[in-house]
């Protein structure tokens, strides 16, 4: 009784604290005997930490939905994940935005600086990125952003949420892009994970705190990285810098207008 009190109180820091715990020890685990012997991560460690990856977020959201509400706050975590009538114009958010701001992007590069910047396709991107959005959107918009809407204004909320799910994906992509990457891993991480991601996550609670649908945060989070993983250019370290870059810049005037300029209720409630 005396836990689940604790949970009671400090839900928010339980879960963000247990999440980190979970997708971080398990990576470690996987990636210790592949670092000890100085090999290279091969396709089932890479797909192991990524189950780890989302296991985390995923299980805390049931978990804690279910130890701090009960009966109830389960069935009103499923009950977001199947509300699906959202209306046609959140649909077209979802699954538009992310490509069509992409695509603006790499097109533009690609005329202006080099071919470089073109548009790839790697179909197997589409289910990665929505894998990820259906598991991880479990626990940081089905518990997480519940609980941070309790105490902060959305625009807040989504800060918070963003950087944390940012910073969340630091060691994964440490050991699986920074031996590549190089020098040019912390720019590509800081405007990919926290720049855009922050931005992105502020879009994402704007639409949640409008219908409240755990669905559609999961449709826009795999429509985000389903985008990124199939038309990514295979470019070098300093243009996959640049067009990171670029890309973030774009996503924060799309969403400052849309969340911040059109709709001030996010800054002022």
């Amino acid at each position: 009784m005396k836990d689940t009190n604790i949970l009671k109180r400090h839900p928010i820091y339980t879960y963000f604290i247990a999440t980190y715990l979970i997708s971080w020890g398990g990576i470690l685990v996987v990636a210790y005997p592949k670092l000890a012997s100085a090999s290279t991560f091969e396709f089932p460690d890479i797909g192991m930490m990524f189950l780890f990856m989302l296991f985390g977020p995923s299980f805390m959201g049931i978990l804690l939905s279910g130890l701090v509400y009960g009966k109830s706050g389960l069935k009103d975590l499923f009950s977001k994940m199947i509300k699906i009538k959202i209306g046609v114009k959140w649909y077209l958010l979802a699954i538009f935005t992310v490509p069509i701001l992409l695509l603006i992007t790499l097109l533009g590069l690609s005329i202006t600086l080099s071919d470089a910047f073109l548009p790839g396709f790697q179909v197997i991107g589409i289910i990665l990125g929505f894998a990820a959005g259906h598991f991880e959107e479990i626990g940081w918009t089905g518990f997480a952003l519940p609980e941070l809407l309790k105490k902060h204004i959305p625009i807040k909320a989504g800060i918070i949420l963003g950087l944390l799910w940012g910073v969340w994906h630091f060691l994964a992509d440490y050991l699986g892009a920074s031996a590549s990457l190089g020098a040019t891993w912390l720019p590509t991480f800081f405007f990919r994970y926290l720049m855009a991601l922050v931005a992105y996550r502020i879009l994402m609670v704007w639409a949640y705190s409008r219908v409240k649908s755990v669905f559609l945060a999961q449709l826009m989070h795999g429509c985000f990285s389903g985008s990124l993983y199939l038309l990514g250019p295979v470019s070098s370290n300093e243009d996959a810098v640049i067009w990171n870059g670029v890309f973030a810049a774009v996503l924060w005037i799309f969403t400052i207008y849309v969340v911040v300029i059109r709709n001030r209720k996010m800054v002022t409630e």
